[in-house]
């Protein structure tokens, strides 16, 4: 892989502006940043996903904050890396992408160059509050149901957090009847999905609702030696049709319940980008079945075993 190494920002865009991955899907577009960060679409619409730090106490600094202000040093096709310095530490991010033909993946990966800390590590998407003001997003939960979120028209000085505050397996965020977005974040850190919240961020002079996927929720802190390794993957399935949106849905339930029965978030991708995510859920499921079936079994017969003894015992 030919890489555009050590250029300026500027110069990156200009220079390394064919390696950078994107998609259609229908009227939806979806491309990347040189920092990696995502850029979703739909005509005059626009939104940007990226991975968002936070240091000790939720202390802020805006060169390890946002990757939109990470420094880029490689753009490749399909791949970015760079570092960050900043007051809570110091790491080394790299990026790898695939646009499927109904998909977008995205692996991230965090390395501490230096010991680093973090409260918390989220993947944000921003609503621009313009657009989707009064409107409404849903959030699907991990195992069953889901909870809509109301995007309320005012900001309310210090009350930020619009819900739902509980993990679930990813997003649904409608442009319009039948059009819109699926979205999720995994990591072996999460088995029962990232922890979903919406923020207003007019609380903090910003113009989007984000949309967040936390990676660690109940996490202490994130506490990282040099070397130490975060991994996570973001899912992005667009809809432009009802059937569409069922698919995707069954997409971020199944990437839940595979992580839930102990595989690996990397195995998971690979099930992603070889079409076998579904496959792979099915068979799971086939086998927890099969497994119930045999255990009910088994304890009808223990029953069974323990009546007799007793009806003996009276005899």
């Amino acid at each position: 892989m030919k890489l555009c190494r050590y250029l300026l920002p500027l110069l990156l865009v200009s220079a390394c502006a064919f390696g950078l991955p994107q998609g259609r899907y229908g009227d939806i577009a979806i491309s990347f940043g040189s920092s990696g960060a995502v850029v979703v679409q739909y005509y005059a619409l626009s939104l940007t996903g990226q991975t968002v730090t936070w240091g000790p106490g939720w202390a802020w600094d805006e060169k390890c904050g946002a990757q939109s202000s990470w420094v880029p040093e490689e753009v490749g096709e399909n791949a970015f890396a760079g570092s960050a310095v900043c007051s809570y530490g110091e790491f080394r991010w790299m990026e790898r992408a695939w646009v499927g033909d109904d998909y977008v993946l995205v692996e991230i990966r965090i390395e501490a160059s230096a010991d680093t800390s973090f409260e918390d590590v989220a993947w944000i998407i921003g609503l621009p509050i313009q657009s989707f003001s009064g409107g409404k997003i849903t959030a699907v939960m991990s195992y069953s149901g889901s909870q809509d979120v109301a995007l309320r028209v005012e900001h309310v000085p210090g009350q930020a957090g619009l819900g739902p505050g509980s993990q679930g397996a990813g997003w649904i965020i409608p442009f319009g009847t039948d059009v819109g977005l699926v979205a999720t974040v995994f990591s072996d850190a999460a088995p029962d999905g990232p922890y979903l919240d919406v923020t207003d961020d007019r609380e903090w002079n910003g113009t989007t609702y984000g949309v967040r996927h936390i990676l660690y929720p109940g996490a202490d802190r994130i506490l990282m030696k040099t070397g130490d390794t975060l991994v996570f993957y973001v899912y992005l399935q667009p809809y432009t049709e009802a059937n569409q949106l069922e698919r995707a849905k069954q997409r971020i339930l199944d990437i839940v319940y595979l992580l839930n029965r102990g595989l690996r978030a990397e195995e998971i991708s690979e099930y992603i980008i070889a079409g076998r995510l579904e496959a792979a859920a099915g068979e799971a499921r086939s086998q927890q079945q099969t497994l119930l079936a045999a255990y009910a079994v088994a304890a009808a017969a223990v029953i069974a075993a323990l009546v007799y003894l007793a009806r003996k015992r009276r005899a």
